[in-house]
């Protein structure tokens, strides 16, 4: 009896321990942690907006207007005014040469002048009296009838019309002289006036190579300034593209130099590698200035010079026409990267030499509906698309997998364009407004329920 209770005994045990064993038996299983979450996705808007079309190149900024300033006369450097980074005005002095030298050449020639004047003045009272002499002999001797005359020879009217021959070759060569002398008095005028140097144009010193009391040689390159107030990028573009380009109208203000009319000209966008920001991403501002009218015939391409529109200047009613020639996104950091330069936020001095990575808008489609290009993957022609939100805070939704095949049109700066839309709203459409997956879509499965993580526009 006892070996059967003991038995009994055993196997209830196993059988508990089977069950469980605890108390809690009958109760189901918790679900893990990772079970009760659906996955998170980040997403972004479909929303209406301008796309472009952009010719893409590299470049460097130049100023427009820049001056070499060179040595013309040889002599040492009493004086040097102004170093590189230094602002100068057209005409400011930048280099006393010593003048010694040519001060002396200078009074020289000055003496040599005023002697050959002096002689010039001889010269022509000896003609005065030649002439004279002449002009007594003729009234009584007649040339054609020398045996008419009583009182002077032919020999005495040969003398006298030598006489006077001379002095006008002498009173001639003397006038050479005297404008020879002249020339030498103006040319060390010249050299003493080249012995101070000044700032051909208004800008800034970038280069120096003149010190102090060192002699300076004839041609020397003693300066470089350069004018910052008007700067170009200098592009290539494929000749492919230069259908795509066009030049400003250009009209002439109080009689000056013709202006390009920024309301008709092509906009153009830059970044420089000098600035990135980790924020938002600098874009600068420009337009097409001018197209090479012809083509490089070794490489096939076409130089285009892109007029900068500093950052400080940036204005969205001066340059609504180049700002509406953009996409959104690019717009809008244009016009964040002219409000931090404005506010003291950063420092955006754009300098000739930058190197920048241009685009040109060659073609704008208003208002049509885009997508972020983050929303496909790989190769997929397929957005996955949240709609029926399971909750009224909105952070939940169900992703739904639309087929995008053959709807894609232009593809410009990170978004691309939907040829869309239907009349109706049927199953697979899409509309502005509609969240797209643009993080987390790889392993989303058709009407599986996700969190949303919303990007913003």
């Amino acid at each position: 009896m006892n070996r059967i209770i003991l038995g009994l005994g055993l196997l209830t045990v196993a059988f508990l321990t089977a069950c469980g064993g605890s108390a809690n038996w009958g109760e189901k299983k918790a679900p893990q942690e990772g079970e009760k979450k659906d996955p998170i996705v980040d997403v972004l808007a479909l929303r209406r907006s301008n796309i472009a079309l952009y010719e893409r190149s590299t470049g460097r900024i130049d100023a427009h207007d820049a001056a070499d300033v060179y040595a013309r006369v040889s002599e040492v450097a009493l004086a040097v005014h102004v170093e590189v980074g230094d602002q100068v005005q057209a005409g400011q002095l930048l280099v006393q040469l010593d003048e010694r030298n040519v001060q002396i050449q200078l009074t020289s020639a000055r003496l040599a002048a005023e002697e050959s004047r002096l002689s010039l003045a001889k010269l022509r009272l000896d003609l005065d009296k030649t002439e004279a002499d002449l002009k007594r002999i003729m009234e009584y001797y007649d040339p054609a009838k020398p045996e008419s005359s009583k009182v002077f020879t032919k020999d005495a009217y040969d003398n006298a019309l030598l006489a006077r021959d001379k002095a006008r070759n002498a009173l001639d060569a003397a006038e050479v002289q005297q404008k020879k002398a002249q020339s030498d008095v103006d040319k060390a005028e010249l050299a003493l006036s080249q012995c101070k140097i000044f700032a051909p144009i208004s800008g800034t010193v970038v280069e120096r190579n003149v010190r102090a009391n060192e002699l300076v040689n004839a041609s020397t390159k003693l300066y470089r300034i350069t004018d910052f107030s008007l700067l170009e990028l200098k592009l290539e573009v494929p000749e492919a593209s230069m259908r795509n380009l066009r030049e400003p109208a250009r009209t002439a203000v109080n009689g000056g130099q013709p202006q390009p009319d920024i309301s008709t000209a092509q906009a153009a966008f830059f970044t420089l590698t000098a600035y990135r920001n980790p924020k938002f991403e600098e874009r600068f501002l420009g337009f097409v200035d001018r197209v090479a009218p012809t083509v490089d015939q070794a490489r096939g391409m076409v130089a285009v010079t892109v007029r900068v529109v500093p950052p400080l200047q940036v204005d969205g009613e001066t340059h609504k026409a180049i700002l509406a020639q953009l996409d959104a996104d690019s717009r809008k950091a244009v016009l964040e990267t002219a409000a931090a330069a404005k506010s003291g936020k950063g420092s955006y001095t754009i300098k000739p030499g930058m190197w920048a990575d241009a685009r040109v808008a060659s073609e704008v489609r208003e208002g049509v509906l885009v997508a972020p290009g983050a929303g496909l993957v790989g190769d997929t022609e397929v957005l996955w698309i949240i709609s029926k939100p399971k909750s009224s805070d909105e952070k939940t939704g169900v992703a739904r997998r639309v087929e995008i095949r053959g709807r894609r049109g232009v593809t410009s700066e990170g978004v691309f364009e939907i040829l869309m839309p239907r009349p109706s709203r049927e199953e697979g459409d899409l509309r502005e407004g509609d969240l797209v997956v643009v993080r987390g879509q790889t392993l989303l499965r058709d009407g599986q329920n996700v969190r949303l993580n919303y990007l913003g526009q």
